[in-house]
């Protein structure tokens, strides 16, 4: 098993003047994990109380903004199968930045395989009738999708600039995840 160090990963310099710089990217990999596990977290709970088939009943709150059709098919969206589709992205990324913090690119290796055919079954699935929803969704999809690509071909290949790359698109994609997730969750009742 390979770690970072051994390919010359750009979150850990060699020279010692640089030793001050490794800060930023733990401190940025540790935000990120702690975005993750919220969205698992928010993701994976229906809410106190709540079943799926009784939010099903529930419709738009009065003065939300939202047309009662559109929290309808959103809700519809979540339970026959969107929610599956959230929390297993969600748990992907949070799979592989684990790898990351870890060093251990053989795992980040099956975990980024993972997550890439994990979104391409999201992609398949169909889309969200809401449209600022399923842009946030789609945008998580395609970047979480590139990141995926990107962080198998550089864990493959030992590429340290692919691997960096991949963790920029991680973030971007986990971002919109969460955009996503809060925008599906408010308007499915969650």
């Amino acid at each position: 098993m390979r770690n970072l160090e051994e390919i010359g990963a750009p979150w850990a310099p060699e020279t010692e003047r640089k030793k001050k710089s490794r800060l930023v990217p733990v401190l940025v990999c540790t935000l990120s994990f702690a975005a993750v596990l919220g969205i698992i977290l928010v993701t994976t709970n229906i809410g106190h109380g709540h079943t799926p088939a009784a939010a099903g009943t529930r419709s738009a709150q009065p003065g939300s903004g939202v047309a009662p059709d559109a929290a309808s098919t959103v809700r519809d969206w979540y339970v026959k199968g969107g929610e599956g589709h959230l929390t297993t992205v969600a748990r992907d990324v949070t799979s592989i930045q684990d790898d990351r913090s870890a060093g251990d690119m053989t795992s980040m290796q099956n975990d980024c395989g993972t997550l890439l055919t994990d979104v391409q079954a999201a992609q398949v699935y169909p889309s969200i009738s809401e449209p600022q929803t399923e842009s946030h969704w789609s945008k998580a999809l395609g970047q979480l999708g590139q990141a995926a690509a990107d962080c198998n071909d550089g864990t493959t290949d030992h590429d340290s600039g692919l691997v960096s790359k991949s963790a920029s698109e991680l973030k971007a994609g986990s971002t919109e995840l969460a955009l996503a997730t809060s925008l599906v969750n408010s308007l499915s009742g969650n």
